[in-house]
């Protein structure tokens, strides 16, 4: 059985309409089997979008008051009602060619959801479904807010358009449409739910990594993966053993597994910073240099985590 593959692109901020267009040439090479399966991960500027099933009564604004504000509105092909697209904001596009035994509707809107529900996980936020309504929530049992969007459309089993999830998007932003045509109903980000400054760059890693393993495929970048930031660090590698643990505050920082030349911190114990936090943080020797993989989930310098890990680093070994 050929495995199968799925490429991924990171494209930083992207106007709607060439997004548009940029998948609209995708779809036609995925159909023509030019290309391997294809996720674009991107963020817009404001930009609201209406579906196939969008109420105009659900814009709050005149056109012309949107235009004044810097907002796109854009008619689309896709499912559902009213979305709003801006800033910090990861948007993912997958060209899939579901042909061959993944021709089922339901569950790969399921697979998106799960996306964003797995990714709001990451920042220890309690993410799941609603039914009857599409997308990811938050406080399901309470106040549901709404954290992540879908909005598909599949022809010949080539899908098109996809999910949108909100990191540090400008909520009040929402306020100017009634999203997905739900009324009552509220919207959040990881920023709204946990503080933290995180941003589409950082997360496009974990969505791609996620959406690769629930349609089965081997995840590949089209150029360099969008979440590592290399930092220069003094120091030496070898002294690290796995098991050996630094605690810092309530934190206790363990040494994990040794991989592909990366060395992996895990990070124990504490409701404010879960485990995967340290699955992120990796340090690679290269050389005389002892650099370190940043995958966006704390914040460097303000960090006392990432300077102590610094300073450890910096140590001679013995």
């Amino acid at each position: 059985m050929t495995e199968r593959l799925l490429q991924a692109r990171y494209l930083g901020l992207v106007e709607y309409g060439e997004a548009l267009a940029l998948q609209e040439e995708l779809i036609e090479k995925r159909g023509a089997q030019e290309i391997p399966d294809t996720l674009l991960l991107l963020e817009h500027p404001p930009t609201i979008t209406l579906g196939r099933g969008a109420k105009e009564h659900n814009l709050l604004l005149s056109r012309e008051e949107y235009a004044a504000r810097g907002v796109a509105v854009e008619e689309i092909g896709r499912g559902g009602d009213v979305t709003y697209h801006g800033p910090g904001q990861l948007v993912g596009y997958p060209i899939l060619d579901l042909n061959g035994g993944r021709e089922d509707v339901r569950k790969y809107v399921a697979s998106l959801e799960q996306t964003m529900i797995d990714l709001a996980a990451r920042y220890g936020i309690v993410a799941e479904r609603i039914d009857g309504m599409n997308g990811s929530w938050v406080g399901v049992n309470d106040r549901p807010r709404k954290i992540g969007a879908v909005g598909v459309r599949i022809s010949r089993w080539i899908t098109k358009h996809g999910f949108a999830f909100n990191g540090t998007t400008n909520l009040e932003h929402f306020s100017w449409i009634v999203p997905c045509g739900l009324v009552g109903k509220g919207v959040t980000s990881v920023e709204a739910e946990t503080g933290l400054t995180v941003n589409p760059r950082a997360m496009a890693g974990v969505a791609a990594e996620r959406l690769a393993e629930l349609q089965s495929s081997r995840l590949e970048w089209a150029g360099a993966s969008p979440d590592v930031t290399m930092v220069p660090v003094s120091g030496q590698l070898s002294s690290r053993q796995v098991g050996d643990a630094l605690q810092i505050g309530d934190l206790e920082v363990r040494v994990g597994d040794a991989r592909d030349g990366f060395q992996r911190w895990d990070i124990l114990g504490s409701d404010r910073h879960p485990s995967w936090i340290g699955s992120a943080i990796e340090w690679r020797q290269d050389g005389s240099e002892l650099s370190a993989t940043f995958r966006g989930m704390l914040r460097p310098p303000e960090s006392a985590l990432w300077a102590a890990l610094q300073e450890r680093a910096a140590k001679p070994t013995g």
